[in-house]
């Protein structure tokens, strides 16, 4: 009980007081039940108020091969969720002690692609309603049966977060009744298992680590068959580091993308990372993709300037700007609506060019808010583009057409 009590309280640390005072009522008052196996290809279910836990078999023997076949099925009451290997900010990955097993040599398990959870601003990761976490058992000898004892640990949460741990057991002769089995339910998972290389058409192509006081690792992400859709990249986080959701800046077809994913931890652990392999899941709709990246170390941003400098910077380039080609009749038209104020009082004449800032600053804000809602659609644009679409061109000559024409 202790290994119990104390994985909970590091998976669910972050939980109010009121909220663990819950949880110990509910693992007080549950009575978890363990049904008997009437399926030769499954063990016992393991059953709470929040869900049930099995052990099952592609078949019901081992046979002929060198491998069996399993999956780990948890079917959970809803809004009820377990955790994938990197759980992110809070929670623990279910975990299996094949300790008192026979004939098995080792076990690997699978993970199919997570989906992220958001509440009480943590971010974690995991699988709800239903999910099989896929097993290749090896056999120790081939030809013999196998005999699975597994002790697994998990953590299920909704808005509290409560700890169980149970013994399954599956037997599985070499021969028998060789029909039967869940060979279409496990392989059903691990079709949704991320794989490495680009059969999904999904590739990463670079990884950035950005220092600075709010450091992140960018990654670089290309589609080479359909357009991206919603892009979400999971880190399995090294012990001390927290990586978040990131923040999608897609390009104007929407088949390459950076993905900026900020970091949580301490500096010397974030700037360790840079050379360092890390395994990225990325999830893009039905299409998943695994790979293994090694970071490069990128230009920490620049100091921020004082509101002094930018307001100098701009009074410069306001400066210059009166000089450029484009600007000259705007000036002169500015200048013969100085002379009309002539013999004004001095409030008028004030009144006049404060209206004419207003009217500036109102319309480069506008611009500058348009510019931000495109970038947030996650469309690539920059200033100056508009000189490259002939029906602008076409407007400006007209524009200057009409000033030209006031002038003369």
């Amino acid at each position: 009980m202790n290994g119990r009590f104390s994985s909970w309280q590091r998976g669910c640390g972050v939980l109010t007081r009121a909220s663990r005072i819950a949880a110990l009522g509910a693992l007080t008052l549950a009575a978890p039940a363990v049904t008997a196996a009437a399926d030769p290809a499954a063990s016992a279910w393991f059953e709470t108020d929040q869900g049930k836990v099995r052990l099952i078999a592609a078949a019901p023997t081992t046979g002929p091969g060198a491998t069996a076949r399993l999956g780990l099925e948890f079917r959970l009451a809803p809004g009820w969720k377990v955790y994938w290997r990197s759980p992110g900010d809070a929670g623990l990955p279910p975990q299996i002690d094949w300790t008192g097993s026979t004939n098995l040599a080792d076990a690997a398990v699978e993970w199919p692609a997570p989906q992220r959870f958001t509440a009480y601003n943590l971010e974690t990761i995991g699988y709800e309603t239903a999910i099989v976490l896929p097993i290749t058992a090896r056999l120790a000898a081939v030809g013999k049966g196998l005999g699975i004892a597994a002790a697994l640990q998990y953590l299920t949460c909704k808005e509290i977060c409560i700890p169980y741990e149970t013994h399954l057991t599956l037997d599985l002769p070499a021969a028998g009744v060789s029909t039967g089995g869940y060979a279409d339910l496990i392989e059903q998972y691990t079709a949704l298992v991320p794989r490495e290389g680009s059969a999904e058409g999904l590739r990463l192509t670079g990884a950035r680590l950005v220092p600075g006081k709010k450091p992140r690792l960018d990654l670089s992400l290309a589609a080479t068959e359909a357009a991206l859709l919603a892009p979400d990249a999971f880190v399995d986080a090294p012990p001390g580091l927290g990586f978040g959701a990131p923040r999608v800046a897609r390009s104007s077809d929407g088949h390459a993308a950076t993905l900026s994913i900020p970091l949580s931890g301490d500096a010397a652990s974030i700037a360790a990372l840079a050379g360092r392999p890390l395994r990225v899941t990325v999830v893009d709709g039905a299409r998943a993709l695994e790979a293994p990246v090694t970071p490069t170390i990128g230009a920490p941003p620049p100091a921020p300037l004082s509101l002094a400098a930018i307001l100098g910077v701009a009074l410069l380039g306001g400066f210059i700007l009166n000089f450029m080609p484009c600007v000259l009749p705007v000036l002169s038209i500015k200048l013969l609506s100085v002379a009309t104020h002539a013999g004004a009082s001095r409030r008028a004449v004030r009144r006049g060019f404060l209206a004419t800032a207003a009217g500036i600053l109102t319309a480069f804000i506008a611009l500058a808010a348009a510019m931000v809602a495109v970038k947030a659609a996650g469309l690539a644009i920059g200033w100056g583009v508009q000189f490259q679409q002939p029906s602008f061109l076409t407007f400006m000559v007209a524009l200057l057409a009409v000033f030209a024409g006031n002038l003369a």
